[in-house]
């Protein structure tokens, strides 16, 4: 079957006259008449759209490109702006935060009001907190570390797992020698053996909850011997809450208050 003719070539729509438009083409028809007013003939233009149709689709062709330059463009521009913007401001906050995990002075700029200006505000006050709550604590370990080192019994704190915490008072490094270590058992050890046994199984029934813990502090060893010096052993409790954070070990030397009382048994 035979396509639809694009126009209408009839001889009766040529002498009715009209414009036509197909895709490629625009008809115009029109009747020749006699001065009578009869049809003697018509006349027919066509007109082409080739022309036409190839300047919209180089206009089409260059729209397209032109969106897609443009598109690239704005791509590439708001990438820019958003490492200028964002992404390095970002790296920046993630760079101090590292000089701050290492314990350094950071000092962050703040530019801009936006969300990522508003996060490095964020971190500089809780930098200034830091270094302020930092100070404030080595002001007190300081004025802890004064004490320790004035008194006549030496103090120290051990966890339970027997693990001791490096401020502890220096007259026990003038007694025993310096904890090379954090474990209070390998430290007492070295020089009191015995007592080291017993203060290890201590813990052990400590950790255990093998019985409460004042009954197993009474049963620690509380007068050590040291060479020719006596040296006595006390415990308290370090508690948070109800639960058992460590227990604070006082060493006094009684070597003199020994040998009085020797003295006067005689």
């Amino acid at each position: 079957e035979s396509p639809a003719p694009e126009f209408d070539l009839s001889v009766e729509g040529a002498l009715a006259g009209g414009v036509q438009r197909g895709r490629d083409q625009i008809l115009v028809q029109a009747p020749i008449l006699s001065p009578a007013g009869r049809p003697v003939g018509f006349t027919r233009v066509a007109f082409s759209l080739a022309e036409d149709h190839a300047a919209i689709s180089r206009i089409q062709r260059r729209a397209l490109w032109g969106t897609v330059v443009f598109g690239v463009g704005l791509a590439v521009l708001l990438i820019g702006l958003s490492r200028l913007l964002i992404v390095r401001r970002l790296g920046e906050l993630a760079f101090a935060a590292r000089r701050l995990q290492r314990g350094e002075h950071v000092e962050v700029q703040v530019r801009g009001d936006d969300e990522v200006g508003s996060l490095a505000g964020a971190f500089r006050a809780m930098s200034c907190a830091i270094e302020t709550r930092e100070l404030e604590i080595k002001r007190r370990n300081r004025d802890l570390r004064r004490v320790l080192d004035n008194v006549d019994a030496g103090f120290l704190t051990v966890d339970r797992e027997g693990v001791m915490a490096s401020e502890r008072s220096r007259i026990l490094d003038a007694w025993f020698g310096p904890a090379d270590g954090t474990s209070f058992f390998d430290w007492v050890e070295r020089f009191a053996p015995v007592a080291a046994h017993t203060l290890r199984n201590g813990w052990r029934d400590i950790a255990d909850d093998f019985m409460p813990v004042e009954v197993i502090l009474d049963q620690l060893p509380t007068r050590v011997e040291v060479g020719d010096r006596t040296f006595a052993f006390t415990y308290a409790q370090i508690l948070e809450g109800e639960a058992l954070a460590g227990v604070v070990v006082s060493i006094t030397d009684v070597t003199d208050r020994v040998r009085t009382a020797i003295g006067d048994k005689k």
